[in-house]
């Protein structure tokens, strides 16, 4: 009997135990705006918004973005089922001690959990396109995230390829 408990302990230890997922890239898409050929358009989807945008030239010169716009979008996750494990140790004034051993599992698992993130738009354009079109590998997109208040990043991604014609 002591056998199959530590067995079951260990069993639910190991179920309970997930390893943290590597950080995935933030969600992004970037391409040349519909019926406007010399403007880059990015949108990105994070928990903080984007502050500022440009698109850098090989020789460092940065475009920035005239427009970027934000919107604040709910979004619900579901933790799954979250099992519990308990043991106890129980004593009282009549000298008996007892103990005890539990396993909890929410029937209709756990409640979804509801966060916010910031959808930013930015637009911005390009002056020369012939040297864009030349040279595009060698662009990028600089995108400045959050506030020196809220923990401020920087990233970076590569310039889109320009549209065709």
């Amino acid at each position: 009997m002591r056998s199959f408990l530590c067995l079951a302990i260990l069993l639910l230890g190991a179920c309970s135990h997930r390893p943290t997922p590597p950080p995935a890239p933030p969600p992004l898409t970037v391409g040349f705006a519909a019926g406007l050929p010399d403007v880059v358009e990015v949108t990105m989807v994070d928990r903080q918004p984007v502050e500022q945008a440009s698109l850098i030239n090989p020789d460092g010169k940065a475009f920035v973005a005239y427009q970027i716009t934000r919107d604040r979008l709910a979004v619900v996750s579901d933790p799954g089922i979250a099992a519990g494990v308990g043991m106890g140790v129980f004593g009282g004034s009549s000298g008996g001690v007892s103990s005890g051993f539990g396993i909890g599992f929410p029937f209709f698992g756990s409640p979804p959990t509801t966060d916010s993130v910031v959808q930013s738009h930015a637009l911005s354009r390009v002056d020369d396109m012939k040297a864009y079109g030349a040279d595009w590998p060698r662009w990028k997109l600089h995108l400045r995230l959050g506030s020196p208040e809220t923990s401020e990043r920087d990233v970076e991604f590569p310039a889109p390829r320009p549209p065709d014609g």
